[in-house]
């Protein structure tokens, strides 16, 4: 008897860039492979990854702050079925987190010395076995300046990185 495929999670979520399936696979899969409860992403724009990530939480009983200088585009937001987003209207750079994160995906300014000051506040706050993840590492402007960033700050602090090198580029920094 053929085993009938059935399709990932991420395929059923209406995304309105591009550049999301293989990557949302890989973020969805972190979340799951986690366990992750707590999740912050920064940059929220059209809500691509707030969703993927919202999908990948409600499997773990998790909650997503989604942090932008400006309101989420689109009605995506009011009409998302999943309750467990928290918009937060924010500069990533000072915002200040009570607890720890399991993950922890950058993907707003992408100018390296934006990068690094992300790094800087935020990637401490992820618990030790968790991951930061660094969204357009391939971007033709920015991406040079997010694999440096990246480099530098995953070199200060003693921990391993990957780069996945598909659609806009991904990079996740295993903090250990």
């Amino acid at each position: 008897m053929a085993e009938t495929l059935v399709p990932h999670p991420v395929d059923t979520i209406p995304q309105t860039t591009q550049d999301f399936a293989g990557i949302g696979r890989i973020l969805y899969d972190t979340v799951i492979q986690l366990h992750a409860t707590r999740v912050l992403e920064t940059g929220t724009d059209v809500g691509d990854s707030a969703r993927l990530l919202s999908l990948a939480l409600v499997q773990t009983g998790g909650r997503l702050w989604t942090v932008d200088t400006v309101p989420p585009k689109g009605e995506w937001f009011t009409n998302w079925t999943h309750k467990n987003i928290e918009w937060v209207q924010a500069d990533s750079k000072t915002l200040s987190l009570q607890g720890e994160l399991d993950l922890l995906f950058l993907d707003s300014d992408h100018t390296q010395t934006h990068v690094t000051a992300e790094l800087n506040q935020l990637g401490t706050k992820v618990r030790k076995g968790g991951r930061i993840a660094l969204h357009d590492t391939l971007h033709g402007e920015y991406g040079q300046g997010i694999l440096q960033a990246t480099h530098v700050w995953a070199t200060m602090m003693g921990y391993a990185w990957t780069e996945y090198p598909i659609g806009r580029g991904l990079a996740i920094i295993a903090v250990e």
